[in-house]
């Protein structure tokens, strides 16, 4: 990917989202792992994650908080990170299958701020 407002590259990215919140950052899938990219910062990724054992099939960004992200893998999980500390996830979902696309969404139970979908 390659854009005139960007100097960096994604070279072998499978997923690609930025971050709704900030607009500064972009998530890119590379296999299992994930790398953080801030525009404003040139051509290196700022962050790397090592998210998954197997490839990851979606990447999704909080809509409320400018930190949280989500993954989703063939190895049937789904992790949430908190990128300012991404050395181990928050969060994580296992199922029996892969999960090949995970959104966040507004939930409408007062109980939680966020629900995530997973469809496998």
């Amino acid at each position: 990917m390659y854009d005139i407002h960007m100097t960096f590259e994604t070279v072998g990215a499978t997923q690609v989202r930025w971050n709704r919140v900030t607009g500064n950052l972009l998530a890119t899938a590379h296999e299992g792992d994930v790398r953080l990219w801030d525009w404003r910062k040139g051509s290196s990724p700022v962050q790397y994650i090592a998210a998954h054992l197997q490839k990851i099939h979606g990447l999704d960004w909080s809509a409320n908080q400018d930190y949280q992200l989500a993954t989703s893998s063939q190895d049937c999980t789904v992790k949430f990170f908190d990128v300012n500390n991404p050395r181990v996830a928050e969060n994580a979902l296992r199922t029996v299958s892969p999960v090949w696309r995970a959104r966040f969404t507004v939930s409408i139970s007062p109980f939680s701020l966020s629900e995530y979908i997973c469809n496998s």
